[in-house]
């Protein structure tokens, strides 16, 4: 006989040993003593083994197996070590252990915070899985899961994960300033200027705001502190004549060169010209040396053309205390109704010593 035979023929033998090993195993029972209802032995001809193959030698052992799992559920005993050792020898060990009790591996798509990834575990719950994937889950914060975690993982299934937060932000906002116009003769008529430019306000509010995702859900204000107060723009409305303006732009009078720059600026409205200037500033710089102050202590006259009694230059403005240019507004009137010009009041001034 060749050495392939030899092997088969050995196998044969070895597979009738176990169903003998299985079958003697359940001879008694635990009452009676008597042998079991089954057959004790089964004897399997070398011719079999050698017709059949090992096809036909695992058959009857696993009929042997079936027979002796029934008689045990009687009552029989169950299969003695041998049995067991033999079948785990050839690779049959799954019909007894259970394999179903093993660990499945399972992929799962993972989407955390909207960031998607393929996963596989051996975890027994989704509780697991997640904490093996390095996921954090904290429901007192607000995260949510998108299945229970106390449940098995399933393959295939996606498993969404929004972790929830809190941040402090802040945020400034803004007041417009207005526009308040204020007419003045101290333009040309028509004529705009800004005189205060304006300031829009700002306030700061902090706001506490809840996240999902990164994503903001809702927002609380804390509180709000004003940074800056709102200005209103202030712009000048000209309603002067060239005259007024002149006399705006020449300055408060409070000074010879700017009391003079005024009255030469009036003149113009007379139709008076450069030669009536030169008599004007010589007139008055007898009568006060263009003080507006000055004031005459035995008669009273008083200010730049020395009016007589004083309460005289109220006609041409109630400051005319303090105002140079109410002063010579009223002292050019004067001369106008009295003598016709600077000239001809300087003449006079010149031949009487007053006018």
């Amino acid at each position: 006989m060749g050495r392939h035979s030899q092997s088969k023929a050995g196998l044969g033998s070895s597979l009738s040993d176990l169903g003998l090993a299985v079958a003697s195993s359940l001879h008694r029972t635990p009452a009676s003593g008597r042998r079991a209802a089954a057959p004790a032995k089964i004897m399997v001809p070398t011719s079999v083994y050698r017709a059949g193959g090992v096809a036909a030698a695992v058959s009857l052992a696993v009929s042997s197996v079936a027979y002796a799992a029934v008689q045990s559920d009687a009552g029989q005993p169950s299969l003695n070590s041998r049995a067991r050792a033999a079948l785990d020898l050839n690779g049959l060990e799954a019909a007894t252990t259970g394999q179903d009790g093993q660990a499945r591996q399972v992929s799962f798509t993972l989407v955390v915070d909207g960031a998607s990834t393929q996963v596989t575990t051996k975890a027994a719950t989704w509780g697991e899985a997640l904490v093996g994937a390095g996921v954090v889950v904290d429901g007192n914060a607000g995260d949510t899961v998108s299945v229970p975690l106390t449940e098995a993982p399933a393959e295939g299934t996606t498993v969404t994960v929004a972790h929830a937060g809190t941040t402090t932000q802040t945020a400034d906002t803004t007041e417009a300033h207005g526009t308040v116009e204020k007419q003045t003769d101290t333009l040309l008529q028509g004529e705009k200027k800004v005189e205060t430019p304006g300031v829009d306000g700002v306030s700061r509010t902090t706001y506490k705001v809840r996240t999902v995702s990164g994503q903001e859900v809702g927002r609380e204000a804390l509180s709000t502190t004003q940074i800056s107060s709102k200005v209103d723009e202030v712009v000048l409305v000209g309603t002067g004549s060239p005259q007024d303006v002149a006399v705006a732009q020449a300055g408060d009078g409070k000074s010879v060169s700017s009391a003079q720059a005024i009255a030469k600026a009036m003149l113009r409205s007379y139709g008076w010209g450069e030669g009536e200037f030169s008599c004007l500033v010589n007139l008055w710089h007898r009568e006060s040396t263009w003080n507006y102050q000055a004031e005459n202590p035995s008669s009273g006259a008083y200010g730049i053309p020395q009016s007589l009694p004083a309460s005289k230059m109220a006609s041409a403005g109630a400051d005319w205390q303090t105002n140079p240019a109410t002063q010579i507004k009223w002292g050019l009137g004067y001369i106008q109704d009295r003598y016709g010009s600077p000239c001809s009041a300087w003449a006079h001034s010149n031949a009487t010593g007053w006018y």
